[in-house]
């Protein structure tokens, strides 16, 4: 029985609460997927606790998680609270900033189980459900929130606008993991470019996005496309912080600071190899 399709328990993909926002962090999902991957073969659900932290706003940052048995009392099923207790003790010793803020589950809907669950999942404040389709249903990895609302008799399942919030570091690791996904080689794997590619990697992303910007604003301006006023006004004011340079001493400026770089980087490396053969020849002695 899917509580989706119960009058009592409506799934309203439709009607948004905007009240309430979250941001889920990459590293929880990776711990979601990697849990899923080591149930067992009597298990059919992954299930966890959330991490993170509400704001007075209303904005729930999910942070952190951590993986909970499931037990069959009666043939119904439900988490292990003991367990449950003494991670969360543990985690509050490394975070004790980060309160809990619900529970995932993985699959596409809500059911009989997950509703079970959620009735008697431990929580000071009215939990979050994160829903995580790791079957890619859909051809992709599904993330749905929602959260319990009591209008009168009937309880019903808001879902709540969601998107994944990453820092420059982590989206660097998930660019990596990303290209070598494309790199299509038999093993899976990369190597890690160097500075050097890296930097040639960024000049040919920019290049790209002013071609296809330039290309946008030719079909505006020549009456093919409709213009858009947000476009125009974010390219104005991005505009607007170029200085006012010639290409000549724009390219002579960024010959000098890239020989300074290169100079940097070389004598980073001529110290460590000093330091190395510093300690080998220590080692002899």
């Amino acid at each position: 029985m899917s509580f989706i399709n119960n009058p009592d328990y409506l799934n309203l993909q439709t009607s948004v609460n905007h009240n309430n926002s979250v941001t889920v962090n990459p590293v929880v999902l990776f711990s979601i997927l990697d849990h899923s991957l080591r149930l067992r073969e009597n298990e059919t659900i992954a299930v966890g606790a959330l991490l993170g932290s509400r704001s007075d706003n209303g904005e729930i940052e999910i942070r952190n998680s951590f993986p909970i048995p499931l037990k069959n009392v009666n043939d119904e099923i439900s988490i292990d609270k003991e367990y449950f207790k003494e991670m969360l003790t543990l985690h509050k010793r490394v975070n004790s900033k980060e309160t809990v803020i619900g529970w995932y589950s993985t699959g596409n809907e809500i059911t009989d189980i997950t509703n079970n669950i959620h009735n008697t999942f431990p929580s000071e404040v009215e939990p979050v459900l994160l829903l995580v389709d790791t079957t890619l249903s859909d051809k992709k990895l599904g993330i749905k929130v929602f959260k319990r609302s009591y209008m009168g008799s009937e309880n019903m399942f808001l879902e709540l606008p969601c998107e994944t919030k990453y820092f420059e570091a982590e989206n660097s690791g998930l660019d990596i993991i990303s290209s070598a996904r494309d790199a299509n080689t038999d093993n899976d794997t990369i190597k890690i470019l160097s500075d050097i590619d890296n930097l040639e990697k960024s000049i040919l992303q920019i290049q790209s996005m002013l071609e296809r910007v330039s290309h946008y604003v030719k079909q505006v301006v020549s009456g093919q496309k409709e213009g858009n006023n947000v476009i125009g006004r974010y390219l104005l004011d991005t505009m607007s912080f170029i200085p006012n340079i010639n290409a000549a001493d724009f390219e002579k400026m960024f010959n000098k600071h890239l020989q300074d770089l290169l100079v940097v980087v070389y004598l980073a490396n001529l110290t460590r190899s000093q330091l190395a053969i510093a300690e080998r020849l220590q080692n002899i002695v």
